[in-house]
């Protein structure tokens, strides 16, 4: 039998975390995502959770890196994760070197993912080339 090991330690705070939320982004293009995370036993991982937004997308994650500035985690999401059908959601889960983790946004303070409006010019204008009409209404019943 193997010995665990435990831990043991008087920090039982996660790590701050700091983000202005991303507004909008481009459809299939690449989005750069900046945070600032501090804790004083230091900073095991950050990650960074997206999808699109509808249910039927699993989350993808990417590790999100120092910078090189003080506290600062960036990451960025390739452009074919930014789905021109639906708008981007996005959230982060922290962890520090003393096991003390947490997701922010904080579901116990606000909704715990942020939502990024997509430009979906680009999907209406390949509509409109390929002859779809996007502002159309749906035809009820068959014209001769």
């Amino acid at each position: 039998m193997q010995p665990m090991q435990v831990m043991v330690t008087g920090d039982d705070q996660p790590p701050t975390l700091e983000h202005t939320p991303v507004v909008s982004a481009e459809a299939l293009h690449p989005l750069h995502i900046a945070a600032r995370v501090k804790d004083p036993s230091g900073i095991k991982w950050v990650h960074l959770r997206y999808r699109g937004l509808s249910q039927h997308q699993d989350f993808h994650v990417l590790n999100m890196l120092p910078t090189g500035n003080v506290d600062e985690y960036e990451a960025t999401v390739p452009g074919r994760d930014i789905d021109p059908h639906f708008d981007f959601m996005y959230l982060f889960e922290v962890m520090d070197n003393a096991g003390n983790g947490r997701i922010y946004p904080d579901l116990a303070k606000e909704t715990p993912y942020i939502i990024v409006k997509v430009d979906h010019s680009s999907l209406e204008s390949s509509r409109s080339d390929s002859g779809i009409s996007v502002n159309a209404a749906p035809t009820v019943g068959m014209q001769r």
